[in-house]
């Protein structure tokens, strides 16, 4: 928006007589720091208001922009070194960026499949670490627990794509095909 256009904004917000939160909300609502109600008046309240809306924006600190890779598929060798017959599932790993991430895709009894994993950079477990599961429209999402673990059930055949963020630092798992027929 051009500098004209925002100070006849500004000066027209001034003339209203709405009364604008204070310097400390503005900033705890930034910051997510309000009660849910609060947090949404106040919300409301700068998106309308021309003068709030331009303290919110100059007072957020700017979002770090991701790193990307895409890792490389590995295959990884059963603990056990046995696989029966009837057993489909693959263990599979996945290096980038010094993060590793072990994948058990196994189906279980009719067309749904399931994704556990276990995520590591530099053989420290990741806790809490943000997980995306896509495929299409479908999204799946889930953190990590203490040990790294995490667990996708119940996905339908497809063909998907896995995303962890730790640190600013965002691996995909492209092509990750569950079916019957993908071995």
């Amino acid at each position: 928006m051009d500098r004209e256009r925002r100070l006849e904004q500004l000066s027209i917000a001034s003339l209203t007589e709405e009364k604008c939160p204070s310097i400390e909300q503005l900033a705890a609502y930034t910051l997510g720091m309000l009660p849910g109600s609060e947090q949404l008046s106040v919300a409301n309240h700068v998106r309308s208001c021309p003068i709030c809306s331009y303290e919110v924006e100059i007072c957020r600190p700017p979002q770090p922009r991701l790193r990307s890779f895409i890792a490389h598929l590995m295959p990884f060798a059963l603990a056990d070194q046995r696989r029966s017959s009837s057993d489909s599932s693959s263990v599979r790993q996945n290096v980038a960026a010094d993060i590793v991430i072990e994948l058990t895709i196994s189906p279980p009894k009719g067309d749904y499949w399931n994704i556990t994993g276990q995520v590591f950079r530099d053989n420290t477990k990741l806790s809490q670490t943000p997980i995306t599961l896509r495929a299409g429209r479908r999204r799946y999402d889930q953190t990590s627990d203490e040990q790294g673990f995490f667990t996708f059930e119940m996905l339908p055949a497809g063909k998907y794509t896995l995303l962890v963020t730790h640190n600013h630092v965002q691996v995909q798992i492209r092509n990750l095909i569950l079916g019957h027929n993908d071995e």
